[in-house]
């Protein structure tokens, strides 16, 4: 049991040391807006690591002995967000092992719940770059990637319900981490993946430079 103690205990004091390095850049938006391909861009170009919060909880979901396979099926297939606390051990444990200071956290935070438990559990050293395009525009990029991604959620009916989920949780999200002081950048992301990459870059390293300078006063 000493033993046990000890080790979680270790773990506990590399995440406490490992988490106050890291500078976190939220991407939000909604589903078709590019947040992936922007963030996977933005990471390379910047040495930063990228972290999708889907893509997690999807690999989650497919683990053979996950306890919340159920739970997050369903969850998937009623766009419902996933509790802050499940979502906070899934995203520690994805961050600890990273070797990079600058995380993209792709798709998070969803809800006023999972923004509060992140800041309290993991760290409040973070910025938001919000992409913006029309339903319309979402609509019809979701379908294009319906052609090849193989993704349970990428079926038409699934789309529709995706895409006004999103439109009716989006105001109440971007109006919460716009009143934080944290940095807060908007980009409309109607255009080509290189056009919106260059203001995606921009914002990103203006963010960093802000974090770098809170962290050093």
């Amino acid at each position: 049991m000493f033993d046990d103690a000890q080790g979680v205990l270790q773990r506990w004091n590399a995440w406490e040391c490992s988490s106050r390095k890291h500078k976190f850049i939220f991407v939000i938006g909604g589903p078709g807006v590019g947040k992936g391909t922007q963030c996977a861009r933005a990471a390379s170009a910047l040495e930063a690591t990228h972290i999708s919060a889907g893509e997690l909880l999807r690999a989650e979901q497919a683990r053979p002995n996950s306890r919340f396979q159920a739970f997050l099926a369903k969850s998937f297939a009623l766009s419902i967000p996933v509790p802050p606390l499940l979502l906070m051990e899934i995203l520690r444990s994805a961050i600890q092992d990273q070797p990079h200071d600058v995380v993209f956290l792709d798709g998070f935070p969803l809800t006023e719940q999972q923004l509060e438990e992140f800041e309290k559990e993991i760290s409040t050293n973070y910025g938001t770059i919000s992409l913006d395009a029309s339903n319309s525009t979402l609509t019809r990029r979701l379908q294009e990637r319906a052609k090849y991604s193989g993704r349970i959620d990428d079926d038409s009916l699934k789309i529709q319900r995706r895409v006004e989920t999103f439109s009716t949780r989006a105001g109440e999200m971007v109006r919460l981490l716009q009143e934080r002081k944290n940095p807060f950048h908007r980009i409309d992301s109607e255009g080509s993946v290189d056009e919106i990459q260059d203001d995606f870059l921009q914002r990103a390293m203006s963010t960093i430079r802000y974090m770098d300078s809170c962290i050093e006063h």
